[in-house]
């Protein structure tokens, strides 16, 4: 299975890569771009369109070190700490296609 991971170079996403890379494909999208065994390419935010189509995208980015007492007035929804690089699960009408309507996110 072909799996795009967002944040793939954080906390989660590592250890993602090292359960799954035995027996999927996997991709990233990320702000750093270290050589990691088991990732075919991480992507920039900028180059989303340049991902191939993938069958599940786990989305783990989101705006980092935010809480609930910390959120400005303007965020009206705890959605908008997810809404990373117009990936959103809320509506996923851009960015990476997915031939399958596998969409996980974790906003914690």
């Amino acid at each position: 299975m072909k799996i795009l991971i967002t944040g793939i170079h954080g906390f989660v996403g590592n250890n993602l890569i090292q359960a799954l890379q035995s027996h999927h494909t996997l991709f990233g999208v990320d702000i750093v771009f270290p050589q990691t065994l088991g990732i075919v390419k991480t992507y920039n935010w900028d180059a989303l369109q340049d991902i191939p189509p993938v069958n599940t995208i786990i989305h783990l980015a989101g705006k980092a070190h935010y809480t609930k007492n910390s959120m400005t007035p303007g965020m009206q929804k705890r959605s908008e700490l997810y809404d990373v690089g117009g990936i959103n699960p809320e509506r996923n009408d851009s960015g990476p296609k997915t031939s399958s309507a596998q969409f996980y996110f974790d906003t914690d």
